[in-house]
């Protein structure tokens, strides 16, 4: 995860010109990202963790 959001901090400039519009290497970074977090959500939940809401 570190290294895939490395370009986030260290070409933060190429990756966002000054509109602040991401370019398409920014959303390769993005797309990875929710990628990676999609697969540590099914990993989770392949594991046997389950979401638990509290009650008032």
């Amino acid at each position: 995860m570190i290294g895939i959001m490395s370009p986030m901090v260290l070409m933060f400039s190429e990756l966002f010109p000054l509109p602040l519009a991401p370019t398409l290497e920014a959303q390769y970074v993005f797309k990875d990202v929710v990628l990676v977090a999609a697969g540590f959500v099914v990993a989770a939940k392949a594991k046997g963790a389950r979401m638990v809401l509290e009650g008032d």
